[in-house]
């Protein structure tokens, strides 16, 4: 069957099946690529090199955690890793600063580890991940989504700009008069 000039609207029962047996394979990634779309499959550990490349082996945005238990009083807990434990403190924090409706809103409940992966780069002549940290349900989401509503607006006002587009717009529609034009001109002249 020639899967590549195929016309049907969706992809044909084979392809599929064969797709879906690839995922269940312990050695290969199965994944979308970065840009359009298709599968790409790639061998387990070449993903793992090519995403600790692109992300957690950069130790200005990453740094290791020592998962090692601290000395407590008493029965140690039966699991324990650091970035869990930060959640009863954030809710210690939150139940003294905020009213109890919303502490109890934000509190973090059954939180998870940021979940890292990353889609690989087809576009590129050599290939790459583009890294993809989900922190939904990490223990600060709740908090980090609430401080954002809350702040929001303070950062919106007639000098901010929304993209570039608008950004574009706001500029070619200045009038600005020629000794201002002069001095915009020179300073863009000798700082360049």
């Amino acid at each position: 069957m020639d899967y590549i000039n195929w016309k049907g609207l969706r992809p044909p029962k084979t392809l599929l099946k064969a797709i879906k047996e690839l995922r269940n394979r312990d050695d290969i990634v199965v994944t979308n690529p970065d840009k359009g779309s298709g599968v790409v499959v790639v061998d387990k550990s070449e993903y793992l090199r090519l995403l600790s490349e692109a992300s957690i082996n950069d130790t200005s945005k990453f740094r290791p955690v020592d998962t090692q238990r601290p000395k407590t009083r008493g029965r140690p807990v039966k699991y324990y890793h650091p970035l869990i434990q930060r959640e009863k403190q954030i809710s210690a924090v939150i139940s003294k600063v905020l009213p109890k409706p919303i502490a109890d809103s934000i509190r973090p409940k059954g939180s998870r580890l940021a979940h890292l992966y990353g889609p690989p780069k087809t576009h590129k002549e050599q290939l790459a991940m583009r890294p993809i940290l989900s922190a939904t349900h990490a223990y600060n989401y709740a908090l980090a989504k609430w401080l954002d509503e809350k702040l929001k607006p303070l950062s919106c006002n007639q000098y901010t700009v929304t993209d570039t587009f608008q950004f574009v717009n706001e500029v070619q529609s200045l009038e600005i008069n020629s000794i201002i034009r002069c001095h915009l001109f020179i300073y863009q002249c000798t700082t360049g």
